[in-house]
C-alpha cells in the first residue's frame, strides 16, 4: 500500500490534509516504535561495539568497515529526497535484513576474542559488509 500523501509548492494549496498520511493507528504505532528502536541501535548499539566486532579480524577491516559506514551515511541522506515514499512491505522487508545483519554484528561482538571466520578473508569481508549495518537502518528512516 502506498502512501497518499500529496505534496505542492503553492503556498495557496498547502493545506494540514496534504500532509496527512493515510494510516490506521496500529500500523503508525509500530511504525514509529519501529523507529524509535532503529534510532537506539545505529547510534548508541552499533558505535559502542564496533570495536569489538571488527577489531579481532585486525585493523584494516576495522578501517574498512568505520570508514564505508562513515560515508554511506550522507549518500544514503542524500539520495533520500530523489527516492519514491517507501510501501510498508519494503519497510518490513529492509528491517528484517538489517535484523539479521545486526544479529551477525552483535554475534561477531559477544565473541570477540575469538570470533566466527577469524584468519578468514571472507570473515572480514562479511563483517565489512554487516557492519554497515547501521545505515541500511538509516535508509528506514527514510
Amino acid at each position: 500500500m502506498r502512501c497518499k500523501c500529496s505534496f505542492s509548492l503553492d503556498p495557496e494549496k498547502l493545506t494540514e490534509k496534504s500532509y496527512l498520511i493515510s494510516l490506521k493507528k496500529p500500523a503508525y504505532v509500530a511504525l514509529i516504535s519501529l523507529q524509535a528502536l532503529i534510532c537506539a541501535f545505529s547510534n548508541g548499539v552499533f558505535p559502542s561495539i564496533v570495536s569489538y566486532s571488527c577489531l579481532p579480524y585486525g585493523n584494516v577491516a576495522y578501517h574498512l568497515a568505520v570508514t564505508l559506514s562513515n560515508m554511506a551515511n550522507p549518500a544514503i541522506c542524500f539520495l533520500g529526497p530523489f527516492m519514491p515514499p517507501p510501501t510498508k512491505n519494503s519497510v518490513l522487508g529492509v528491517s528484517g535484513f538489517s535484523a539479521v545483519a545486526a544479529a551477525y554484528v552483535m554475534t561477531t561482538a559477544l565473541q570477540s576474542p575469538s570470533p566466527p571466520l577469524m584468519g578468514n578473508v571472507w570473515g572480514e569481508i562479511l563483517l565489512v559488509n554487516k557492519s554497515n549495518v547501521s545505515k541500511k537502518f538509516n535508509f528506514n528512516m527514510l
